[in-house]
């Protein structure tokens, strides 16, 4: 009987994992919906809960708000656990409607999930992002044929401090390649404009973080397949760097789930996928979406 209130009170602190759990299991074809061929959904599950379990902070948020993130992830495709993450579930502190502070869990995209995302596009072939660090042999030229050449220096630590630039480079089809670089300052400059600048994804994966700031100024470049976008979406959201309200392509899917998990309704995880499908290419673009 507890287990059953605890999965109905969906807007109360989570506490404990194995109600997470079981909210999972009962919610497995509707996570399924989402999930992009070719993502395992056991190990999708078995990823996120294990997230979850990892973090006591997350417990503290509300299955809905933690059920709101898988939903984003699985639409993305993306893992927020394992020894590769594609992307982080951190915890923000938020103000509610009645000035109480309350923990908020949001998706951190990460540099390889982004890099994951820009390969699923056919004339995207390959693309790095790299930070540089004092000690490196750097040097980079801009004009009609754009050159990067990085060699790190092997000794010594690699730590943030001593990051001095971060970039990216993407090659395309046809024999182009297209690279964006930014030094110390306009990271910073990128990093003192999100809504946490020293939040825990700054402070434990600041090399990723810049890096991950370098494709996102490289990704205008590229040609763009819905996820990318989303998940473009999603991190300018989510590290405050859009301060308009979030626009409804990045929302779709996962609040048309969130929606059926919320009513009850009883649609197939096939009519379920459809539906997705079809309101993602009516506000994205039917021809965006990938055959």
């Amino acid at each position: 009987m507890s287990e059953e209130k605890a999965i109905v009170k969906w807007t109360e602190p989570t506490r404990n994992l194995e109600t997470f759990g079981i909210v999972l299991e009962e919610t497995r074809d509707k996570i399924e919906a989402l999930l992009p061929e070719g993502v395992p959904l056991k190990r999708f599950i078995q990823t996120f809960r294990n997230v979850i379990g990892r973090d006591p902070t997350l417990l503290r948020c509300s299955p809905k708000d933690l059920m709101d993130v898988c939903m984003r992830l699985a639409e993305l495709g993306l893992y927020a656990g394992g020894t590769l993450p594609e992307a982080h579930v951190v915890v923000f502190n938020v103000t509610d409607d009645d000035g109480h502070k309350v923990p908020m869990p949001q998706v951190i995209v990460d540099y390889k999930g982004l890099a994951k995302l820009a390969l699923q596009h056919p004339s995207v072939l390959a693309v790095d992002a790299q930070i540089v660090c004092e000690g490196d042999e750097f040097s980079y030229e801009q004009g009609t044929d754009p050159r990067i050449v990085h060699k790190p220096a092997w000794k010594g630590d690699r730590t943030e401090q001593q990051i001095v630039g971060a970039y990216a480079v993407a090659w395309l089809n046809g024999g182009r390649h297209v690279c964006e670089v930014l030094n110390r300052q306009q990271l910073e400059n990128i990093r003192s404009k999100s809504k946490a600048p020293n939040s825990p994804a700054y402070r434990a994966f600041a090399d990723e973080m810049y890096r991950k700031a370098a494709f996102r100024r490289l990704s205008k470049w590229l040609p763009k397949s819905p996820r990318l976008y989303a998940a473009i979406e999603l991190m300018d959201e989510a590290e405050g760097l859009r301060d308009a309200e979030r626009p409804p392509e990045v929302a779709s899917a996962s609040e048309a789930v969130d929606n059926l998990l919320t009513d009850g309704a009883g649609e197939s995880a096939a009519t379920e996928t459809q539906a997705v499908q079809r309101k993602l290419g009516d506000e994205i673009g039917d021809d965006e979406i990938p055959k």
